[in-house]
């Protein structure tokens, strides 16, 4: 017998650890103790093993369950529980394998406990286990991990591990919670015991005690848990550690009543958690760790929220004093720790910026800048660089929310001022301080242009603690860019006297440096004498009292001679013309309004308008193509968009017609400079005295006359040079350019004018079928983007000039319009937007007369009866989805069209649309309840063409399924809003019994593929739904999906027939013209010898005959 059974568990074990391979009883005994060896013995004797679980389990076990890689173990542990799953075993099996997963807990791996522990979640979640109580695992625990009285070697720490997981699977399986209380208490008591071990013994037992304070209901815990845990708490903060800490945190913010003022005493020795009293021992466990791993504990989350919630006085105190005094030594930890906790504090929303900024210590941000200094471990992919990124985020949403420009000065000045760095925006992956100016309001940037300037200039002190440090030349660029910045903040800039306020310092300051005798030495470059006249011109005029006559045209010329005179130490050239231009167009507007205002004749629309010389002025700056002409006209150009005329927008509109090549030069410039070129130097104000000239000289005057003539026909206008394409791409940047004062117009603020809006969506309409290039996607995608945001627009500032009939003509215009068929999609699509935009907007229009709604309703039966019509289906849809009256005016007229009997009906597929858009009118039952009055009549109207269309369809022979099942839906939709209890009744004498009975006796004449809308038709009127073996009117012809398909066949097989006589009759072309090829060689080669020796003066023509007959003779036999 014993044989046997040494037999059996010597291939038991060779089963599970192949690699010892036992032979016999002698080895077996070797590896064996005697202890191991009887209890084994025992435990045969009770049951055999291999009797209790199937073979590829136990492989299961040895191999995946044990491997290094994650995924193998995890495949064996989906195995393993699928086994659960599939297998009603016995209970004494699947305590089998739960005691065989228990001691797989205490394995000396990581890797291998938390593969184990996992399966074991699973397996106690599972319905199968539940006949193990918790008590017996509990036991098999015990009796697998065996500690002693205390953890002297890994054998014990990984036991007591275990005893720590086995309760974390009882957690994480929900089997605490709904088993019993002592049960509950017993775990507890476990845990509770093995937290006082080792520390990380410790961490792993308060997890899962915090976990389990989150699944308990408050009265559980406090009656079981509570008085448990609360005895091992009970110590003095010197006794206590990062983890019990932890738990008090968590325990604070779900139960703060279980730590009462009493509790907190006799325990902490403090009445709060955060006391001065508790600093310095808080600041030892969370910034006192000097291991990098401490920064993933649990703890510091709970601490970031313990300290959102905490007195701001108190917090204050803490990190003022003891977290500052943490920094003087920093470390990474210590920088991630604080930088984590100070993000949690910015998002929070508790605090008030001025509480923030204590936070930023001198130390803080000392520490954050030399840690971003470091270009090594601040590179792309560093885990700092997530943190920093995260932190600056922070701070920025936080100063989004807040009001007061100087706290927001404040929080700006902590980061560029010493002991910060003026250029820390540079070292970040984001520019976080340009992030904070764009939060500022007129105040705050007025406020950082001074900080700035005064850097510049050198009156702001580098270090105020050491007067020997100086500011650099690279910030003090650096202090120029960020002013030029500010400066350019338009829309922090609304008021034209804020901008001149900021920009005049700015030149008197400069002004002074040029009115110095070595003025050189602080120029980069110096300027000539005429870029200093330029200037002096530029300061006279500023610094000038203003103008009486239009403050505001005073004010843009003040701001824009400012911007011209800082351009002359980047660009000289370009702005002393600039400077030129702007002081010739002010001197010839003041003459024309001095002699406007004189002329008493003078018509007030005949007097020059300010607002078309800037527009001039603007649009020649644009075409410069620098960066510094755009930055100035996007950043005035806002504030004239109120003033606009129709004639300034139509000056800008001029330079974006397609049909001029190059606005910037004409043909005749062109002309003009060739001929120059040509005739010579002079040769536009002389002549030319062809008398005096020589033939050479002449003849090479026709030559160069000729060559420039010829130039200008374009014989191959597809074919570009390459200096054409570049004045190609040019020009579409420029016009890209001016894109954005129209972009800039319509996103403006104060409302746009409703005929001005008119005039740009049809410029633009213009552009869209031009820009079909592949050179031209770039202003194809601009131009899409500003008509899309045009289009949206429903609130002018006046609708004058603009009537029903203005708004007509544009439709039929945009409608008729013949367009590329390379842009067809791209302007179909900007179409049915344009349609939409003048029908929401016709409202606002003066001297209604429904012409709009007739030119519609006219498209709209022409789209019934041709094959081709003018308004396409989709944008006929895109109409009757709109909130308005008039489409059901076309609706009536499209019914009583479509269905009219009498006259000649659209075909079947134009008839499946009109169901559909008739439809679609009645799905807007808000609407329909809203104008219910208007809408019942036009709803009678339709409802009775509709009925009499059904009529005529119950005696027609042939039916279209398609047709028929478009007609049950839009019937749904009819009796739906009928059925509407919030719409007042649309359709009173509609008998729906009659209208059931003619689709009934319609479907027994058709077969149906989809019963979808014929099934709803019938639910809704309480009839039955017939099916194919229902339809008993077999003789009647009916079209169905079949015939289509057999008529796409036919076609398709004729096509195909005249493909194949195609080839074949080009294969005899080609055999016939290779024949005749080798004929008329063949007659040559005869030719050619016959002639040898021959003279034609000789020969007979009868001859000839004969010799010629005789040779096709002689081919025939051949």
């Amino acid at each position: 017998m014993y044989e046997r059974i040494f037999n059996a568990l010597i291939t038991s074990f060779n089963s599970i650890f192949g690699e010892f391979r036992f032979n016999d009883r002698h080895n077996f005994s070797k590896v064996l103790s005697l202890t191991m060896f009887s209890r084994l013995i025992d435990v045969l004797r009770e049951n055999n093993p291999l009797q209790l679980m199937p073979g590829h389990l136990i492989r299961n076990l040895r191999g995946p369950l044990n491997s290094n890689d994650g995924t193998v173990n995890i495949n064996g542990s989906v195995e393993f529980l699928k086994y659960f799953t599939t297998n009603d075993d016995s209970i004494e099996q699947h305590r089998y394998a739960i005691k065989r997963i228990v001691r797989g807990l205490g394995a000396s791996t990581c890797s291998s406990k938390s593969i184990f522990f996992r399966t074991l979640v699973g397996i106690l979640t599972l319905p199968a286990s539940e006949s193990v109580s918790v008590d017996e695992i509990i036991q098999v625990m015990e009796k697998e991990l065996k500690i002693g009285k205390e953890i002297k070697n890994k054998e014990d720490s990984d036991a007591l591990i275990g005893h720590i997981l086995l309760c974390g699977s009882l957690i994480r399986s929900n089997r605490l919670e709904s088993g019993s209380d002592e049960d509950l208490s017993k775990c507890t008591h476990l845990l509770t015991t093995a937290s006082r071990h080792k520390i990380v013994h410790s961490s792993l037992a308060f997890t899962f005690l915090i976990e389990l304070l989150n699944r308990l209901p408050q009265k559980r815990f406090q009656s079981l848990v509570w008085p448990i845990v609360s005895k091992e708490l009970k110590r003095p903060w010197e006794r206590q550690n990062i983890n019990t800490v932890h738990f008090l945190l968590a325990l604070h913010a779900k139960y703060p009543e279980l730590l009462d003022v009493e509790y907190l005493e006799s325990s902490l020795q403090t009445p709060e958690i955060l006391t001065p009293l508790s600093f310095k021992h808080l600041g030892r466990m969370f910034w006192g760790n000097k291991s990098m791993n401490a920064v993933t504990h649990p703890a510091y989350d709970e601490l970031s929220q313990f300290l959102c919630q905490s007195n701001s006085k108190q917090l204050v105190k803490f990190w003022c004093g003891e977290v500052n005094e943490c920094l003087a030594a920093p470390s990474k930890l210590k920088e991630i720790v604080t930088i984590k906790i100070l993000k949690d504090l910015f998002n929070c929303g508790k605090f008030k910026t001025k509480t923030l900024l204590k936070l930023l210590t001198d130390r803080f941000v000392k520490m954050i800048v030399s840690s971003l200094k470091n270009v090594k471990q601040m590179k792309k992919g560093s885990y700092l660089v997530y943190y920093y990124d995260e932190f600056f985020e922070a701070v920025n949403k936080h100063l989004s929310k807040e009001e007061d420009d100087d706290e927001k000065v404040e929080m700006i000045k902590k980061f560029i001022l010493h002991p910060g760095a003026l250029t820390i925006g540079k070292f970040t992956s984001q520019n976080f301080v340009h992030q904070m100016i764009t939060h500022l309001g007129c105040r705050g940037v007025v406020n950082m242009t001074k900080i700035y300037q005064s850097i510049f200039i050198g009156e702001l002190a580098k270090d105020p603690g050491d007067a020997t440090v100086q500011w650099l030349n690279v910030e003090k660029q650096h202090a120029a860019q960020m002013m030029q910045f500010l400066i350019g903040s338009k829309t922090k800039m609304p008021d034209l006297n804020n901008q001149q306020k900021m920009l005049l310092p700015v030149v008197e300051f400069c002004n002074g440096i040029l009115s110095m005798k070595k003025r050189d030495k602080y120029l980069r470059e110096p300027l000539t004498s005429e870029a200093i006249q330029s200037w002096k011109k530029m300061f006279d005029y500023v610094t000038s009292p203003p103008n009486k006559m239009d403050q505001k045209l005073d004010s843009i010329f003040r701001v824009m001679f400012m911007f011209m005179g800082l351009q002359l130490f980047r660009e000289p050239e370009t702005a002393q013309l600039a400077i030129v231009d702007l002081e010739k167009c002010m001197e010839n507007v003041n003459k024309k309004k001095v002699n406007a205002r004189r002329s008493k004749n003078v018509d007030e629309h005949e007097q020059p308008q300010w607002i078309e010389v800037i527009v001039d002025i603007f649009l020649h700056l644009l075409s410069q193509n620098t960066k510094f002409s755009k930055f100035v006209v996007n950043t005035l150009f806002s504030h004239l968009c109120p003033s606009l005329t129709l004639t300034a927008v139509n000056q800008i509109l001029s330079v974006l017609d397609m049909s001029i090549a190059n606005p910037l030069s004409t043909a005749n410039d062109q002309l003009r400079n060739a001929l120059s070129t040509v005739l010579g130097i002079d040769g536009d104000t002389d002549s030319v005295d062809l008398d005096d000239m020589t033939e050479e000289e002449a003849a090479r005057l026709d030559k160069g006359l000729s060559a420039v003539f010829q130039s200008m026909k374009k014989s191959n206008p597809n074919k570009k040079s390459k200096k054409e394409r570049t004045i190609a791409t040019t020009v579409m940047h420029f016009r890209i350019r001016v894109l954005d004062l129209v972009e800039i117009y319509v996103n403006v603020k104060s409302p746009p004018s409703m005929e001005i809006c008119l005039e740009i969506m049809l410029a633009l309409f213009g552009m869209v079928e031009l820009c079909v290039e592949t050179e031209q996607k770039q202003l194809s995608e601009r131009i899409d983007k500003v008509l899309t945001k045009l289009l949206a627009v429903r609130h002018f500032e006046n609708v004058e000039n603009v009537n029903e009939d203005h708004l007509h003509k544009i439709l039929d215009a945009l409608i008729q319009r013949k367009v590329n068929p390379a842009a067809i999609e791209t302007y179909n699509k900007l179409l049915s937007k344009s349609l939409t935009f003048i029908v929401s907007n016709l409202h606002l229009a003066a001297q209604q007369n429904g012409s709009v709604v007739s030119a519609i309703t006219n498209y709209a039966t022409q789209f019934l009866n041709t094959r081709n019509p003018t308004m396409s289906f989709t944008l006929l849809k895109d109409i009757f989805h709109l909130r308005w009256i008039g489409i059901w005016l076309i609706g009536v007229a499209m019914a009583e069209h479509g269905f009219d009997s009498t006259k000649q009906r659209p075909r079947p597929l134009r008839r499946m649309q009109l169901f559909e858009l008739l439809g679609q009118l009645y799905k807007n039952h808000g609407f329909i309840k809203q104008n219910a009055e208007l809408i019942k009549k036009r709803s009678r109207k339709i409802v009775g063409s509709v009925v009499k269309y059904l009529n005529f369809m119950q005696e027609m022979n042939k039916v279209y399924p398609k047709e028929f099942l478009a007609l049950t839906a839009l019937l749904c939709e009819i009796r739906k809003c009928a059925q509407n209890a919030d719409i007042p009744k649309l359709n009173e004498t509609i008998e729906w019994k009659e209208v059931a009975e003619k689709v009934q006796n319609i479907r027994r004449k058709v077969v149906l593929l989809s019963l979808d809308s014929y099934q709803t038709f019938c639910q809704l009127n309480n009839v039955q739904v017939l099916k194919k073996s229902d339809v008993v009117e077999r003789n009647v012809e009916t079209i169905n999906e079949n015939d289509d398909h057999s008529a796409k066949e036919n076609i398709n097989e004729k096509k195909k027939r005249k493909r194949q006589k195609s080839l074949e009759n080009a294969e005899n072309v080609k055999a016939n013209k290779k024949q005749k090829k080798l004929s008329k060689a063949e007659r040559l080669r005869i030719a050619s010898e016959g002639l040898n020796g021959i003279s034609f003066s000789s020969v007979l023509v009868d001859d000839v005959e004969m010799a010629s007959n005789a040779s096709d003779s002689e081919d025939v036999e051949e």
